[in-house]
């Protein structure tokens, strides 16, 4: 049987920062993994994400909006798909890559935490990936925290 792969994109914003915050994400399937930003957009204009969603965080950084926003992404990928998925997961911070990564530290309290909780998920999860997306890219995501942020104003 031909496992899909889940496609997320998610996107954390603050209005100052730090400042009121809010957390987006959406979930596609595909049949095959996306090498390109561009086929990223193609993807989610032409075709609706089978999840979608958000939060608003009250105040909080820009840091810790992103990293709220992915993890809230995982925590739905898992919960709809099940431990046995595949997971690309495209981010518009690049701080948030490069931490993930390793190449820079979580030092924040705050994010310490939050680190904590998506070591178990990267465990749980059959397998994730992480890429930096410029933000044209990430129309989605960067949409839904928007709108919250609106909503909540």
């Amino acid at each position: 049987m031909l496992m899909s792969i889940i496609i997320l994109t998610c996107d954390g914003g603050s209005r100052l920062n730090p400042g009121p915050s809010a957390t987006g994400y959406a979930v596609w399937q595909s049949e095959n993994k996306i090498y390109d930003p561009e086929v990223l957009l193609s993807l989610s204009s032409e075709v609706d994400p089978v999840d979608y969603g958000g939060s608003y965080l009250g105040v909080s950084t820009n840091n810790q909006a992103e990293w709220k926003a992915l993890l809230e992404g995982l925590d739905s990928v898992k919960r709809r798909f099940g431990c046995n998925t595949e997971v690309q997961a495209f981010l518009d911070s690049e701080l948030v890559v490069k931490q993930i990564s390793g190449q820079y530290k979580v030092k924040h309290p705050d994010l310490i935490p939050l680190s904590k909780k998506l070591k178990t998920l990267n465990t749980e999860l059959k397998s994730i990936s992480y890429t930096h997306i410029l933000r044209k890219y990430n129309k989605k995501a960067d949409s839904i925290v928007n709108q919250i942020l609106d909503d909540n104003q």
